[in-house]
């Protein structure tokens, strides 16, 4: 992530050599974008698998890439674990598309 000083790092230099002021520029706009579409983006990552403890259960995991990499989990039991555990992953990526991740 670029920070506040990062980004006065480059302006200084755009200003110290305007050769590379329309490069730099082009680089800081392009950040912009990608940081108000990050925005919009699914921050999660959801995965199905089986328990590695318990072959009766299956986890669903989700890794948020967005922050500090924080993980949540829910565990499936009983009939159809496997089943419900992949049902729950789409459909929480997809309930994450259609709300840009929120």
């Amino acid at each position: 992530m670029l920070t506040r000083s990062d980004r006065r790092t480059l302006e200084g230099l755009a200003v110290q050599c305007p050769d590379a002021a329309e490069a730099v520029a082009a680089v800081l706009a392009e950040l912009d974008e990608a940081v108000a579409d990050r925005g919009r983006a699914v921050t999660c990552r959801y995965e199905a698998f089986p328990d590695r403890l318990d072959p009766e259960t299956w986890r669903v995991e989700a890794v948020n890439h967005a922050s500090e990499g924080e993980c949540y989990v829910t565990a499936f039991y009983g009939l159809d674990c496997e089943r419900r555990a992949k049902e729950y992953a789409a459909w929480m990526i997809r309930r994450g598309a259609k709300t840009g991740g929120k």
